[in-house]
């Protein structure tokens, strides 16, 4: 005759659940901060981007987009923006669409598409 098993709940663990649930724990704030974390979590924010050409205008938001990606290398940013710049009409950049676009955020670039030879470049 197979026995039958039921699954009984620690009584600290039952303790600590009712805690959570009722609010009673001394790290009130810290299930404050979790719940409000887990709110943000729900939150969608829809951004279209658009591609441009680019422009001498984009070469502070290349340089700042490239110093995310070389942390620690040894390359002048600024040169290699003029040098993607300077291969108009070749390469383009990221930008929110124009009706998401911000007055001050006009030179901030999301991403960045282009070729460099680097063999023939003076940059490297």
């Amino acid at each position: 005759m197979p026995s039958s098993k039921k699954k009984v709940k620690q009584p600290e663990k039952a303790d600590q659940d009712t805690k959570m649930e009722t609010g009673d724990s001394s790290g009130d704030d810290e299930n404050e901060d979790i719940k409000l974390v887990t709110n943000n979590q729900d939150d969608v924010m829809q951004v279209d981007f658009e591609a441009f050409p680019l422009e001498e205008a984009d070469r502070g938001g290349v340089a700042k987009l490239l110093g995310q990606l070389f942390l620690r290398a040894k390359i002048d940013l600024n040169d290699v923006s003029k040098l993607l710049i300077k291969q108009q009409p070749l390469g383009c950049v990221f930008r929110p669409a124009e009706e998401f676009a911000m007055d001050d955020c006009e030179d901030d670039v999301y991403g960045v598409l282009s070729v460099v030879a680097l063999h023939d470049a003076e940059v490297c």
